[in-house]
């Protein structure tokens, strides 16, 4: 067994045996109800992970992830004749099917757009006790959709046909197509990225916000009391976070409570250092967290897992923001365009930004200074930054009353911070007032006075969450929950360089003159009759770059002055792998010849 393959059954009496005790699935009368949607788990995992597609903003990856009522874990099969069937699920539609990357590979599966490719033609063969085993037309019987064993046990890849549990399919039979299930505005899938999601037409999206509103009531709550009382609210991984604190005891507490199961999932204790302080806002970033600790003068930063476990960043925090003067609100938001996150923190006389050393956060991570021409007033119930892909712009929403604002508590205030023309990540930041600077939100037992926040769902959607005033233990709080009627995913422009061609074996005796074209018109070098001679040990430094909205092909030729030019093979790069930061090299075998491509990412 090696280790991109599932863990092998230990003898196929004993798998054969645990199938016969396997719960309800639909596989059990060997037909599959293309009218309904299915729960996809496996014979080695268990009912306890589901195949589910990742809310990182592209929402093309899939893996295993917890199972949950997620949009993104009903899956949908369509006949497509023969035996085979089309997969697609609830989250993203008819237009994105379960595909298999053609990068020479061939192993990778993702969600790409539907289309008539062998590889979205699935057959489902039946093996026995509501289990099947998924292969494609395109890879034939020898390659299955399995679990790689690498401790994590969730990345799924197409794999050497075996006894493998992991190859062992549970279908479950869920709701019908037909319907919609409103899951109170849970999350589409379980697995949530490190970076926030990008928008488009925010400030439309943000005024269809004012009317609609429904109640969430949640309860696993925490005692409020005059002296300790919600600060500050989150999104934060698949989980809605509160910031507390404890009456002046020199800590605070970070309360997740999942929207899906209405309640309590875990809660951080952190201790304040030098004056008793107090939370005084908060936002997150994907799967970080920046809180606000009020009269510390500070800002810390966390990384939150799935099952909701807090892991300072201290290497992070942000200590005398402001040299003078508490931090009121702060704010973390990833911005697509330069690849790094924003850590941005308000008060009554000025407003302060930082921008990340890279596109991840961990514990060799720094923050620069970036200079802001205008001030952003905060929010008492907190301020939120989104992100604008197509303007590369952030929108500040500051919720609830501010110090110099006469509207009331469930008003929220617009702001734009952005650069000028192809300005680099630390250059200056202008803070203006949006069109439509003052809006409105019908009010409910949610209300702007204490904790609130505004995000990104993966559908590309906004979201305005309230907190409670009061949030009282063992009953039901309600929040207040506005979602913005219309909007789609956005895709990142997808970037690549190629970086070298080295020759293992030349078509032909003696030098192969060579040439690149690209789907999107690109051909290098450039000039119809150009090429670039090599020989058997010989790279190419080709160093050029490609960008496109979608996927990007690259074909490989000789220029063949004797039988035409003669393709040696090409590659896709897909869309999905945007800002992946990978280095890949592809092999291409054709015409006689061997050539090796890396080209990177970015």
């Amino acid at each position: 067994m090696t280790s991109n393959m599932s863990r092998q059954a230990c003898a196929a009496f004993m798998l054969m045996l645990g199938m016969l005790f396997c719960g309800a699935a639909a596989a059990q009368t060997g037909a599959i109800d293309t009218g309904y949607y299915y729960r996809l788990t496996t014979s080695w995992q268990g009912d306890g992970k589901s195949l589910d597609v990742v809310n990182d903003g592209t929402n093309n990856k899939v893996q295993l992830a917890a199972s949950g009522s997620y949009y993104g874990q009903f899956w949908k099969f369509t006949s497509l004749g023969n035996g085979y069937y089309r997969m697609t699920n609830q989250w993203r539609g008819d237009g994105m099917s379960l595909d298999v990357v053609n990068d020479g590979t061939n192993n990778k599966v993702q969600l790409a757009a539907t289309g008539a490719y062998t590889g979205q033609f699935w057959k489902l063969t039946p093996l026995g006790g509501g289990f099947y085993r998924l292969t494609t037309n395109w890879q034939g019987d020898g390659k299955s959709l399995d679990v790689v064993n690498d401790g994590t046990n969730n990345k799924v890849q197409l794999a050497a046909t075996g006894n493998y549990s992991g190859q062992y399919w549970k279908l479950t039979k869920l709701g019908p197509v037909s319907a919609d299930p409103d899951r109170g505005g849970a999350p589409k899938s379980a697995t949530v990225s490190s970076k926030s999601n990008a928008a488009e037409n925010i400030m439309t999206q943000l005024s269809s916000l004012t009317n609609n509103h429904v109640e969430y009531g949640i309860g696993g709550g925490i005692t409020s009391t005059a002296a300790t009382h919600i600060q500050g609210m989150a999104v934060v991984d698949k989980y809605w976070m509160l910031s507390h604190d404890n009456a002046g005891n020199r800590d605070g507490d970070l309360i997740f409570i999942d929207p899906e199961q209405r309640d309590r999932k875990n809660t951080h204790t952190y201790t304040f250092t030098g004056d008793d302080g107090f939370s005084a806002g908060a936002q997150g970033d994907g799967n970080y967290v920046a809180v606000a600790t009020g009269e510390n003068n500070s800002i810390r930063v966390f990384q939150i897992d799935s099952s909701a476990k807090a892991t300072e960043l201290t290497n992070l925090a942000k200590t005398d923001v402001f040299g003078s003067g508490m931090v009121e609100n702060v704010s973390l938001a990833y911005h697509h365009g330069h690849k790094r996150h924003y850590l941005m923190a308000t008060n009554n006389s000025a407003t302060v930004l930082f921008v990340s050393n890279g596109e991840t956060l961990d514990s060799s991570s720094t923050w620069t200074d970036v200079s802001v021409s205008g001030k952003i007033p905060f929010g008492e119930a907190g301020t939120a930054m989104l992100y604008e892909a197509s303007t590369q712009t952030f929108y500040v929403v500051s919720l609830g009353k501010s110090a110099t604002s006469t509207k009331d508590e469930n008003s929220f205030s617009v702001w734009t911070l952005k650069q000028s023309s192809g300005a680099t990540p630390t250059s200056q930041f202008t803070a203006a007032a949006a069109s439509t600077e003052y809006l409105t939100l019908t009010d409910g037992s949610g209300s702007f006075r204490w904790g609130g926040t505004a995000h990104v769902r993966g559908d590309g959607k906004i979201q305005i969450i309230a907190a409670p005033r009061d949030y009282k233990w063992g009953q039901d709080s309600d929040f207040g929950v506005w979602t913005s009627t219309s909007g789609n995913p956005v895709n990142p422009s997808l970037t690549i360089v190629i970086q070298s061609v080295k020759c293992v074996e030349t078509t032909e005796l003696g030098e192969d003159e060579i040439y690149l074209i690209t789907n999107t018109g690109k051909r290098i070098p450039s000039g119809n009759e150009t090429y670039h001679d090599i020989d058997n040990g010989q790279t190419w430094s080709v160093s050029q770059t490609i960008s496109s909205s979608s996927d990007i092909t690259v074909t490989l030729m000789e220029y063949d002055t004797v039988d035409d030019r003669d393709l040696i093979g090409s590659f896709t790069v897909r869309q999905a792998e945007a800002g992946s930061g990978q280095t890949k090299t592809v092999k291409l075998t054709g015409d006689g010849g061997t050539y090796q491509v890396t080209y990177k990412v970015q």
